[in-house]
């Protein structure tokens, strides 16, 4: 943490994490579980497998919880916005939503090979990973994303 003091003998903090703020990019609640469930078969085994993460809420920076820093005031900017003016603020959350992510397996698993399906992110969630800020919000504003719900099939071979 860095701080000032003025003449007073009052002490600021300038950088940094202020005390009782939380740490960036750290939620107050994670969690993650799986579990696989194997079947045998007549010459091979089958299995179902699901998992579960759940990310609690969090911000990216360390000034995300300094008062207004969601608000861009648009006409410090001047000329420089490309093109004509049509509202003097521009706002976003910094404080990121939990979510949760679920992905479910099932396959056939043999010494040689394994063949699965699969399902990530079953319920289609969409959690916001980080809010990337380029110059300072002088620029571009917006929130990293995860993978939508994907379905798919692997195979494997050993050799």
């Amino acid at each position: 943490t860095v701080t000032t003091t003025d003449t007073n003998g009052v002490t600021t903090v300038v950088g940094g994490v202020k005390s009782g703020n939380r740490l960036p990019s750290v939620p107050q609640v994670q969690a993650n579980g799986s579990v696989t469930y194997w079947i045998p078969l007549t010459s091979s085994r089958g299995f179902f497998s699901g998992s579960v993460q759940y990310v609690g809420s969090r911000y990216t920076q360390i000034d995300d919880l300094t008062p207004g820093i969601g608000t861009v005031d648009i006409a410090t900017y001047g000329a420089n916005m490309g093109g004509p003016m049509t509202q003097s603020t521009f706002t976003f959350n910094p404080l990121l939503s939990a979510y949760t992510l679920v992905g479910l397996r099932a396959g056939v698993s043999k010494s040689a090979w394994e063949a699965t399906v699969f399902v990530t992110n079953l319920t289609n969630e969409r959690a916001l990973l980080a809010l990337d800020r380029e110059r300072g919000l002088r620029a571009r504003v917006g929130y990293l994303t995860n993978q939508p719900r994907t379905v798919g099939v692997s195979l494997r071979f050993n050799y």
